[in-house]
């Protein structure tokens, strides 16, 4: 929990700094989003792998791929369309996932 509370203090960071953006994800190693910053603007717990949007699968290749992608081009949950950028993590070698953000 200590981990997920010091992620979301950097993605409000983040977030209060860089002017335009929606909304800030973690999506595990696995393709689980785990939580975002804001809150109200992310998904919690939500699993690429069960394949209920059709963007799904889309989501799952850039996680195993493991590389950055400097745009992604998708319809939002909530309705149009939002342009994402997905970084990979690692602590040392071990990837942990990614952050992605996407603009208001």
């Amino acid at each position: 929990m200590g981990d997920k509370n010091k992620a979301i203090q950097f993605f409000k960071k983040f977030y209060d700094e860089t002017p335009g953006i929606y909304s800030i994800q973690w999506i595990d190693e696995k393709g689980i989003n785990r939580f975002g910053y804001p809150k109200e603007n992310s998904l919690a717990d939500y699993d690429y792998s069960a394949g209920r949007e059709a963007h799904d699968k889309d989501i799952l290749r850039i996680v195993t791929a493991q590389q950055p992608v400097s745009s992604y081009e998708d319809r939002l949950f909530e309705g149009g369309t939002g342009i994402f950028t997905f970084r990979p993590v690692f602590l040392k070698k071990k990837y942990l996932g990614y952050g992605v953000h996407y603009p208001a």
